[in-house]
């Protein structure tokens, strides 16, 4: 269910693109870099796991991270953290992203997201 209030407030962005998690796209927000591996990882998604590890490694809290995902379980998994998940239609068509809090074409349109302050 896609939500047209997104609070922009965000300490980072997460993303799990060829399972590469931390890397922020604005000036403004505190450049984390965090590769997550599966060291400490016990469950896979759609465990919140590997995003609360992550959210604990860089030392906040879940609902100050956005995630960026592009497959179904990446999504639960982010939501299941009590995460913001912008979903991208990169490899999958939007019917089956519809658990994220916005769906996007393509990851430019994040950052057009980011620069008007939100969503709504």
């Amino acid at each position: 269910m896609q939500s047209n209030n997104i609070s922009m407030d965000f300490k980072a962005i997460l993303f799990d693109f060829d399972g590469v998690l931390g890397k922020t796209m604005e000036d403004n927000y505190q450049a984390w870099e965090y590769a997550l591996n599966t060291n400490g990882i016990h469950e896979s998604k759609p465990s919140p796991e590997p995003y609360l590890k992550a959210a604990e490694k860089l030392v906040i809290i879940p609902r100050e991270c956005l995630v960026v995902e592009n497959a179904p379980l990446g999504i639960e998994s982010a939501k299941n953290a009590g995460m913001t998940c912008i979903a991208v239609a990169s490899t999958l068509e939007k019917q089956y992203l519809e658990g994220a809090d916005k769906i996007v074409d393509c990851i430019i349109e994040i950052n057009a997201i980011l620069e008007k302050g939100g969503i709504g």
